[in-house]
């Protein structure tokens, strides 16, 4: 999906709009930018996690 220096160069706007365009929210303070990475780094294992146990 992203790399972590693909998402560290983007903008907190820019990562909520990713957040919000794969329906998850960021973790801790929406006011840095490592809330919304460490939730888009994990997304991609958490959906086929997901999928593996037919809940997604």
């Amino acid at each position: 999906m992203f790399t972590r220096s693909e998402l560290e160069i983007k903008t907190i706007r820019e990562l909520a709009d990713l957040c919000r365009r794969y329906g998850v929210k960021p973790t801790g303070n929406k006011g840095y930018t490592t809330s919304y990475i460490t939730t888009l780094m994990a997304f991609p294992q958490l959906a086929l996690s997901q999928l593996r146990q037919a809940r997604g």
